[in-house]
């Protein structure tokens, strides 16, 4: 999120563009996939390539959510995805489960714990079954 982003880069732009820009620049410099965890998360490859991801929802904004989303990105980098596809489908699979979680229990009421017990249907929607 922003926050942390600030304590290792500094302070990002205000302007949209300029945000996506600099998260861009930096994942080129470091040849490194960036997560910028927000409404909407963004995601930058070491190529140069960009995705701004429209999931979830401002009750994930939760101690503990953060955790969720990088366990999920690591099971899925050990399945063999790429850093950025790992990313990108980790963002979506939390999101996805975080706006199930929401819809079940209230945005203000959503823990870590909830996005967990809501994967399962958030992998209903992407395989579609």
């Amino acid at each position: 999120h922003k926050g942390e982003w600030t304590r290792l880069f500094g302070k990002l732009p205000s302007n949209p563009v300029e945000i996506i820009n600099e998260i861009k620049k930096k994942a080129l410099e470091y040849k490194m996939t960036i997560l910028l965890k927000g409404n909407p998360t963004i995601v930058a490859d070491p190529h140069g390539k960009a995705s701004i991801l429209p999931w979830g929802n401002s009750g994930m904004a939760s101690a503990g959510s953060g955790d969720v989303l990088s366990g999920i990105i690591a099971s899925l980098l050990a399945q063999g995805c790429s850093s950025s596809d790992a990313a990108v489908l980790g963002a979506f699979i939390h999101g996805t489960a975080g706006d199930f979680a929401s819809n079940r229990l209230g945005e203000y009421c959503i823990i870590a714990g909830d996005i967990i017990d809501s994967i399962h249907q958030a992998m209903h929607v992407l395989t579609g079954q």
